[in-house]
């Protein structure tokens, strides 16, 4: 997949991602692309709990030869892991630059945590599948990049290892509606240096219910 056809608000990402299935055994796979943000929420201007940590990390697909040879049953295989439902606690951003995440580790077990109402994360390849098992830690790699190391196993028995670099992290917030709330910048300006970033609002969503989310993202040494 080349950038000009990545899905949207995915980039460019590279590492090894190692997937395996009671169908399709072990294999492994290079990363591909990903999604990096660190996501705040508000609702009716007032913060909610903690922060979240929206990562989606994609491997690059391999055709997988049908048994009987014939080309045109060929599987296409893509397996990737998201966290879009992982919430970290603002506490543990290590600084208000580009090393924020640095240090971050999660280690989820369902089995010690039943009381969750959801897992953080899914593995995704043909459909979503819960984590049991989530272990991720970040390590900022200066200037302008993270290593992401991940293992998972999720509800069906499917399970990956993942040891990628990607890109600095974006940061959006959102109240969910077109007004464009002063406590939202607070809480960036409260974290992060606004000067080492270049923000700005935008309009997402379909016309007929439309809303402001605001996006910032690192500029880049010697910008600054």
């Amino acid at each position: 997949m080349s950038d000009g056809t990545l899905p949207p608000g995915m980039v460019p990402a590279s590492g090894r991602f190692r997937y395996e299935s009671k169908e399709f055994g072990r294999l492994d796979f290079d990363v591909s692309h990903a999604k990096f943000i660190l996501w705040k929420s508000f609702e009716n201007e007032q913060e909610t709990e903690g922060v979240q940590l929206n990562i989606m990390i994609a491997a690059r697909p391999q055709e997988i030869p049908h048994e009987s040879g014939d080309a045109d049953m060929a599987y296409l295989l893509a397996p990737a892991l998201t966290t879009e439902w992982l919430t970290i606690r603002e506490a543990d951003l290590a600084s208000r630059d580009r090393g924020a995440l640095d240090g971050v580790t999660v280690d989820f077990d369902w089995d010690r945590t039943p009381d969750v109402p959801e897992a953080p994360a899914a593995i995704q390849e043909g459909s979503y599948g819960s984590t049991d098992v989530l272990k991720l830690s970040l390590s900022h790699v200066p200037p302008d990049r993270y290593r992401v190391q991940v293992q998972a196993k999720d509800e069906f028995g499917r399970a990956c290892e993942i040891d990628a670099d990607l890109p600095l992290f974006e940061v959006g917030a959102s109240n969910y509606s077109m007004s464009r709330p002063r406590a939202v910048e607070h809480w960036l300006e409260r974290h992060f240096e606004r000067d080492g970033l270049h923000v700005e609002w935008r309009t997402v969503g379909p016309m007929t219910n439309q809303w402001q989310n605001l996006y910032a993202a690192f500029k880049e040494t010697g910008d600054e």
